[in-house]
């Protein structure tokens, strides 16, 4: 009779640890739902947003691609003293230069003081470096620091914070947006290649250099004042730009 009930015990008791393994594990299939964190509208406002970005590309990258027309204009007027082809070559160097090396800085820059006002400050400083630009007279130093330095220390200001936005708006047609608004800098290269030619012969290198400086200065506000970032309903832990 006790060795009748003894495995009759065993086998009940193994049981129960059985219910008591399938009550604590985790249901598999729980873990393997995934719910999006974040809905990307992939339209909406975005669509306003690419023609912001298209617009600070257009008066950013394609403003400063009209360099060349200055080189050429540089070069041949002899209007700096002592300056060399090399010292006319490495101020477009520069530009493009400043445009780069500066990201990693104009990044915490955003991150801490936030898309629009960050932007703000690289309009200021392209738009005046065009502007003293003009007043150059003849010193080369004087090219150096504002077609130079500022002008491509405010592109970087601008483009940087601007760049980040798009994702926030666009999953699906993400890689359309990005061309849609890369095409904006080609468009703009052409445009300004095209009227600063007639405007320094017109009006005059120093004129033309305000003018330019005045349409991006312009054209950059008003695309800043619209443009508009997701990162109050993002909110994410790692902020890249914002």
């Amino acid at each position: 009779m006790s060795a009748t009930t003894a495995p009759s015990k065993n086998l009940a008791e193994h049981k129960d640890e059985e219910k008591v393994v399938e009550q604590v594990a985790p249901a598999p299939a729980a873990a393997a739902v995934v719910v999006p964190e974040h809905d990307i509208p992939d339209g909406g406002y975005g669509w306003i947003c690419i023609a912001c970005v298209a617009t600070v590309n257009f008066n950013t990258w394609g403003c400063a691609t009209s360099y060349g027309i200055y080189l050429a204009y540089y070069l041949n007027a002899d209007i700096f003293p002592g300056a060399t082809a090399l010292d006319f070559a490495l101020i477009g160097g520069l530009q493009f230069a400043m445009a780069m090396l500066l990201a990693p800085i104009v990044t915490p820059v955003s991150r801490k003081l936030k898309t629009r006002p960050t932007m703000g400050i690289g309009i200021i400083i392209m738009s005046l470096g065009y502007i003293l630009a003009a007043f150059a007279n003849g010193r080369i130093w004087v090219l150096y620091l504002t077609q130079g330095f500022m002008i491509g220390s405010g592109l970087s200001f601008i483009f940087v914070p601007a760049s980040a936005v798009l994702p926030q708006w666009f999953w699906k047609r993400r890689t359309m947006s990005v061309g849609l608004t890369s095409a904006g800098a080609g468009l703009g290269g052409l445009v300004y290649s095209l009227a600063t030619d007639p405007m320094i012969r017109n009006l005059g290198l120093p004129w033309a250099l305000r003018i330019t400086g005045i349409i991006a200065f312009c054209c950059n506000t008003v695309a800043t004042i619209f443009l508009r970032d997701r990162n109050k309903i993002i909110k994410p832990t790692q902020h890249g730009f914002a």
